[in-house]
């Protein structure tokens, strides 16, 4: 049996009625998450190190927004993040579309010109930060 093969549903089945705790686990591996691909396998890696690197240097670097890889990343995140919404959400009315566009619209006004006022010194946290060093 090749590697990533014992995950198809025939092979978990009979491993699982050979008895065993290893067909028991893959028996309930397949149950939850389907068949499981090298390629699956491959992307899933690739993406927690390209995670787990953006956060290393979120948390160590003194000022990763100087950091090219840091702000690629994090576009890439975003980007990821809009795709995986759309492709989750399913608007059926275009009433309902206008209403989310019109929140996002006046959470991003928020955000800009109110967040301002509320802190110390009238200046956006960022504004701090980058001033801090």
């Amino acid at each position: 049996m090749r590697p990533m093969e014992c995950l198809s549903e025939e092979n978990a089945t009979r491993a699982a009625l050979n008895g065993g705790c290893k067909g028991k686990i893959l028996m309930c591996l397949y149950s939850f998450f389907g068949p499981i691909t090298l390629l699956d396998v491959m992307a899933n890696t690739i993406a927690y190190a390209v995670g787990g690197t953006w956060l290393y240097i979120a948390f160590t670097v003194l000022h990763p927004g100087s950091n090219v890889f840091y702000w690629i990343v994090q576009d890439v995140f975003g980007a990821c993040m809009c795709i995986t919404f759309l492709g989750t959400i399913k608007i059926n009315a275009i009433r309902v579309a206008a209403i989310l566009l019109t929140v996002a619209f006046f959470y991003d006004i928020f955000f800009v010109f109110v967040t301002p006022l509320l802190t110390k010194h009238g200046e956006c946290s960022y504004k701090w930060w980058s001033a801090q060093g």
